[in-house]
């Protein structure tokens, strides 16, 4: 008798414990998250790494924030795409525990190269082409000047990747599955619809942000199921019971916190008992707990190619030469009044070449601002290209498979003090 006690209660007990979890996981407001836990780290640092004030770095991640958990949504609002960012995300280059690495990782230029690299390519993911305009929307948002424009592409740059570490975080910490994860996005969108700018659905080409969520809620709803890929899919099924009858996991949770403690009790009295020997202790780490040792350096991941945009940004501000690649499109930056490469300028060359050894061509754009001497400032654009072009040539590019464009004047003219008024991108074309 004592024995089926205890096999009821310790069935009964695990059981509850896991809806107990649940609610924990499925109430968790990952906006908050990274506003506690990430925004103090990286607004430490902005000054240093990109020259922002501190004003302009937190209106700009109280933008950046909301914006890129809104792309992640939308790429996982369908069973396939969940499947396929789960799988980024579980990628070892992903560090689950970066919100106790975070700054040491800032800490180093190596760490800021390779973690900005790896933003550049989630950011890819998430927003395709519209990347390349997204610095400029966050810095209308944030009331920035102009020349904040790279720095808050920089910062930006770093925010994906330590979002996505805290997402692994919660995957492998919960164990979730690609229905799991959906079910933990699926509850973020009350959380961000409050929070994304109308400004940046708008620009993404989403609508309005109030029928954006409605449509990504509506997607959510046909997808979910199971919280994790375990054996207690039954706490599902009482989930949806709870919802059914207008309960929050927040609200249920206040009685059954209490049914824990008295069934542990009685679990506890009962084994004592009837001489049953202990069963093994059923440990959870907390919700927000570091996952795990196994997620190795995202630097391992980075091509030689993929020079990140935030660890140009501090010879940017300082008028130097540089140069990084963003979504396959190489930058060099210029100093004022000069045409000299940046000097990893043949490293970051290296995908242009090997794109041109598969038969691609390649396009070289040279810019400059709308003041001074307009014919002084295109001859410079044009020595800047021209600079690049026998850099091309020096790697192996045969001259006519390169097309050297007309500078242009920079969007919106600009000033000397603009860096993107003295730069050049080269691109492949097919």
């Amino acid at each position: 008798m004592i024995s089926r006690a205890f096999d009821y209660l310790n069935h009964s007990m695990l059981f509850y414990f896991w809806f107990f979890l649940k609610g924990l996981i499925m109430s968790l407001n990952l906006l908050d998250l990274a506003k506690s836990s990430l925004a103090p780290i990286l607004l430490s640092k902005a000054g240093a790494l990109f020259g922002l004030d501190n004003h302009v770095a937190s209106k700009s991640l109280d933008a950046i924030f909301p914006t890129l958990l809104s792309g992640i949504l939308n790429q996982s609002s369908t069973p396939q795409g969940a499947s396929g960012l789960l799988n980024a995300i579980k990628d070892p280059s992903v560090d689950a525990n970066i919100l106790h690495n975070l700054p040491n990782v800032l800490a180093s230029e190596s760490g800021v190269h390779s973690l900005g690299a790896q933003g550049g390519k989630i950011l890819g993911l998430l927003f395709g082409d519209k990347v390349n305009g997204l610095g400029e929307q966050m810095a209308h948002i944030a009331g920035a000047p102009a020349e904040a424009v790279t720095g808050i592409k920089g910062l930006t740059a770093l925010v994906a990747p330590a979002l996505f570490g805290m997402l692994k975080n919660q995957v492998v910490t919960n164990n979730l599955n690609a229905n799991g994860f959906s079910n933990l996005l699926a509850n973020q969108v009350p959380h961000l619809q409050k929070s994304l700018p109308a400004q940046i659905a708008d620009w993404l080409g989403w609508g309005s942000v109030a029928g954006f969520f409605g449509g990504l809620a509506s997607k959510f709803g046909g997808a979910l199921g199971d919280l994790t890929s375990g054996t207690l899919g039954v706490a599902s099924a009482v989930g949806g019971a709870a919802a059914a009858g207008g309960k929050s996991a927040l609200g249920f949770l206040k009685w059954l916190l209490p049914l824990l403690v008295l069934g542990a009790i009685a679990l506890w009295a009962l084994k004592s008992c009837s001489g049953t020997p202990t069963a093994p202790t059923v440990s959870t780490a907390p919700v927000v707990n570091a996952a795990s040792n196994a997620a190795s350096s995202a630097a391992n991941t980075v091509s030689n190619a993929g020079t990140a945009a935030v660890g140009a940004v501090k010879n940017i501000a300082s008028d130097v030469a540089s140069v990084f690649v963003e979504n396959g499109v190489v930058k060099f930056y210029f100093a004022s009044g000069k045409s000299d490469l940046a000097k990893d300028a043949n490293t970051a060359l290296t995908d242009i070449v090997k794109g041109v050894q598969a038969g691609q061509k390649v396009v070289i754009s040279g810019y400059h601002d709308s003041t001074g001497n307009a014919a002084q400032n295109a001859a410079l654009a044009k020595k800047r290209a021209e600079n690049v072009r026998d850099a091309l040539i020096a790697l192996g590019v045969s001259a006519d498979k390169v097309e050297l464009k007309k500078p242009e004047t920079t969007q919106g003219g600009g000033t000397g003090d603009n860096p993107e008024a003295r730069r050049v991108e080269v691109q492949l074309v097919k």
